[in-house]
């Protein structure tokens, strides 16, 4: 059985095609953008996830909706899709080919993992890593990325078969993974 289609969100990692997604930019209005004078082009042509669009809206507008179970299993239920693979390992390797894979990209992956297997504090917060993390942004990686990524998939030997599943039920055993986790899913597949 082939692997779903992936897509690139406006962040730059690569999650599945097939969740309903934000409109995309006409490219007749994007190329009359670039060929404008004005230096300011605030247009992606990415596109975002519309359910991590409409979950980032009620974490921010404090909505009753939050403390419930319903919206708990509406946020687990859109993160086994979005991000579009089975295994951790293989959603990973996937980020490598996106056009936009660099540095920042890299940083997310691994504080993620230490967050996740190790209960290591994110040095930075969710709005800081949407900034950072732009598919118009670092395309160049000039560090070794494989340091964190290689202690959990090489010397803890989980591999090609953790699955995201298992991943995201270690990320909820974290102090304030849940949390975590939803400003991660808007941070990866949210719009900019």
């Amino acid at each position: 059985m082939p692997e779903p289609k992936l897509r690139m969100y406006p962040s730059g990692f690569l999650g599945s095609a097939e969740v309903k997604s934000s409109e995309q930019i006409g490219t007749e209005r994007y190329t009359a953008r670039l060929l404008s004078t004005s230096t300011i082009i605030n247009e992606n042509i990415h596109v975002a996830s519309m359910e991590v669009s409409d979950i980032w809206a009620c974490v921010t507008n404090a909505s009753a909706e939050v403390g419930t179970f319903e919206f708990h299993e509406r946020v687990l239920r859109h993160a086994l899709k979005v991000f579009g693979r089975e295994q951790l390992y293989l959603w990973i390797q996937a980020q490598k080919k996106s056009p936009q894979y660099g540095e920042y990209m890299s940083r997310w992956i691994d504080e993620t993992l230490e967050y996740v297997f190790r209960g290591v504090p994110r040095a930075f917060s969710v709005y800081n890593w949407t900034a950072l993390l732009a598919a118009a942004g670092d395309s160049v990686n000039t560090r070794d990325s494989k340091v964190v990524q290689d202690i959990f998939f090489n010397i803890e030997r989980m591999g090609e078969g953790y699955s995201v599943a298992s991943f995201i039920a270690a990320w909820l055993q974290q102090t304030g993974g849940f949390e975590d986790l939803t400003g991660s899913l808007y941070v990866l597949f949210g719009p900019r």
